[in-house]
């Protein structure tokens, strides 16, 4: 799992989302780069995609600056899913599911001059125009736009860091496949377009990474290897039910160049960059410093932030030990989490035993009318698509 200290701004709106999903309210979610953006809005391309959807649902009066920051909005956020599209797929606009950027260093760079642009213009908006909640909108805005160029200006993973770059490449060809918001033979399309486009971002790897720590090395290795046993095994089988047999052919074909690649890429990980990976994975106080505010809105000094958490470090030890003492007086606290962490299912019944949970949870929330639930079918079993790794 890669560095996720990660906030978004999910943009309002009622418009249709892939196929009747409506998201009615905008709220914070993950995103693939620090800062931004999963924005809901309409995927048609006709259709204005975040800001003037957001002033409608929001009934916000018509002035100038409203309708400035609606553009803007709009504007923004098609260059942004232009830079990360499997982002857009995520968030259910899919104008933008056959893309995916080499991500050169002129693409980088193009996006960081885009983002500096951008924040000039939302500079020239006035905020005591704007009505209260897009006040509110645009101030988080320049916030997460600011931590976006802090990690592409700043820190820069994507000169230290391979996994960058197999990240983009995996989630964008996984949210083709793992919801069913189109026909799967209108998905494949998407799908072999963006996979004609990856030995091009492993190329940007190649030239961009230099000296990564060797913590990062080893996780794109681990990581790269998941992807290859994905691409031989799990994709063929989400798109097997696709009807077009031209297209299928097709998909084994370019599905056959992208694993070549990918193995070719985990050669040069393990081969030649491997020995080379000497560098240092801290960012730096002033670098952290601004990920707090940009990305949480957190101004309190680190020095103060670290008297903080080392007192809730020695609460939790005193509650940690407590805890241990009421399970089992004999055993050190470490031996109590040992025995612990042994108490599961084995492979075979951790499946069987987690439905089992589930469906007496379901049962539970029903007869005790906590909640609704309007499925029918209990969580289906699936298979995971990347190994757990982490990296702090």
């Amino acid at each position: 799992m890669r560095w996720k200290p990660e906030q978004a701004i999910c943009w309002s709106s009622n418009r249709q989302r892939d196929e009747g999903e409506k998201l009615k309210h905008g709220k914070a979610c993950p995103a693939g780069i620090l800062g931004l953006a999963l924005a809901l809005g309409a995927a048609g391309a006709a259709a204005p995609l975040f800001g003037a959807a957001m002033i409608q649902n929001t009934q916000v009066a018509a002035n100038p600056a409203d309708q400035a920051f609606g553009a803007f909005v709009d504007e923004f956020f098609d260059g942004f899913f232009h830079f990360r599209p499997g982002s857009a797929t995520g968030a259910g606009l899919h104008q933008y599911d056959a893309e995916l950027p080499a991500y050169s260093r002129a693409d980088i760079e193009a996006e960081i001059a885009r983002s500096k642009h951008a924040l000039e213009t939302l500079s020239r908006i006035s905020a005591q125009s704007l009505s209260h909640e897009n006040r509110f909108d645009a101030r988080l805005l320049d916030s997460s736009i600011r931590g976006h160029l802090l990690n592409l200006e700043n820190i820069r993973l994507w000169e230290k860091d391979p996994d960058y770059y197999n990240g983009m490449i995996s989630s964008s060809l996984f949210d083709l496949v793992q919801r069913d918001y189109a026909p799967i033979d209108e998905r494949l399309k998407s799908l072999i377009s963006r996979e004609r486009l990856v030995p091009a971002v492993l190329e940007s790897a190649r030239q961009n990474v230099s000296n990564p720590p060797a913590v990062f090395t080893d996780i794109a290795i681990r990581q790269v290897r998941s992807e290859i046993s994905f691409l031989q095994n799990d994709l063929p089988l989400a798109v097997a039910g696709a009807q077009d047999a031209a297209e299928l052919t097709e998909f084994q074909k370019v599905n056959g160049q992208t694993i070549e690649a990918y193995q070719k890429f985990l050669d040069y990980l393990q081969n030649d960059l491997a020995p080379r990976s000497h560098g240092n994975f801290a960012i730096g106080a002033e670098n952290f410093r601004k990920k707090l505010l940009y990305d949480e809105m957190v101004d309190i000094p680190l020095a103060r932030l670290l008297t903080i958490g080392e007192r809730e470090l020695r609460k939790t030890q005193a509650a940690y030990i407590q805890t241990a003492k009421l399970i089992d007086t004999e055993k050190a606290p470490a031996q109590v989490l040992d025995s612990l962490s042994q108490d599961h299912p084995d492979a075979v019944h951790v499946i069987p035993e987690t439905q089992t949970l589930m469906a007496g949870l379901r049962k539970f929330v029903e007869s005790h009318q906590i909640a609704a639930i309007h499925s029918s079918q209990n969580p289906r079993e699936r298979r995971a698509k990347r190994a757990t790794s982490a990296v702090t």
